[in-house]
């Protein structure tokens, strides 16, 4: 089913990477007739990154309208590093853009026809990097690690390894992997990584229920372990 879109300028303000004020949360107004699920999925580029510049992001918007997808809807983000207007992935009702760097402030509008969400605002967590282990360490097989990170708080936070899978954790600065997890290889190191994911999440209070804007800022760490369990 297709419905005319009609496309409007929004008007989105520009905020710099890193900047200690932000956007603040809203969870902006709208006509509640469409599910927005919009993620914003942010990797480092280079091992235990310390700067936004360090970093790739992923924006992707789900739109439906009545549990129909929405084809050629207008969708714009505000990124704190540029203004975006997402492109539809053949013809999915799915919206995607990307750009270099991390932008820690986000603003969103989407318009189709009569239907639209507006003034959507949230600032994504602060860069975090490791500082145990250290890049490139050599662990013991079968023996706790421990890792710790800066800053924390997050409001969710999900951390793993290559045995270990996605666990959600407390975003308190630090975990421990246990020993099961660290396993090695008898004949030469076996290289690993912690990977830890700490997320923002707003509703959106003029979409459909479920609608939210949920950004993962995800940075890694490889080390090597040595021996075998």
């Amino acid at each position: 089913m297709r419905t005319r879109s009609v496309a409007i300028a929004a008007t989105l303000v520009w905020f710099g990477a890193g900047c200690g004020s932000g956007v603040g949360t809203s969870q902006g107004t709208g006509s509640s007739s469409l599910l927005v699920d919009a993620e914003v999925n942010v990797s480092n580029t280079v091992d235990n990154a310390t700067q936004a510049s360090q970093f790739r992001s992923e924006l992707t918007v789900r739109l439906e309208k009545a549990g129909v997808e929405v084809h050629g809807a207008t969708v714009k983000v505000s990124t704190g590093l540029s203004e975006l207007t997402l492109v539809e992935e053949a013809q999915t009702g799915r919206y995607h853009a990307a750009e270099a760097g991390y932008g820690v402030h986000y603003q969103m509008s989407v318009v189709f026809g009569a239907d639209f969400v507006d003034g959507i605002s949230l600032d994504g967590p602060d860069v975090h990097s490791f500082d145990a282990p250290l890049l490139g360490a050599q662990v013991p097989a079968g023996q706790a690690l421990e890792v710790r990170w800066s800053p924390s708080g997050a409001d969710t936070a999900q951390i793993d390894s290559k045995e270990l899978d996605d666990l959600s954790i407390i975003d308190n600065g630090s975990y421990t992997l246990p020993g099961s997890v660290i396993k090695g290889d008898k004949d030469k190191p076996k290289e690993d990584r912690v990977r830890l994911s700490r997320h923002s999440t707003v509703t959106i209070a003029g979409g459909t229920p479920g609608s939210a804007l949920k950004i993962d800022l995800r940075n890694e760490l490889p080390f090597l372990i040595v021996g075998a369990i």
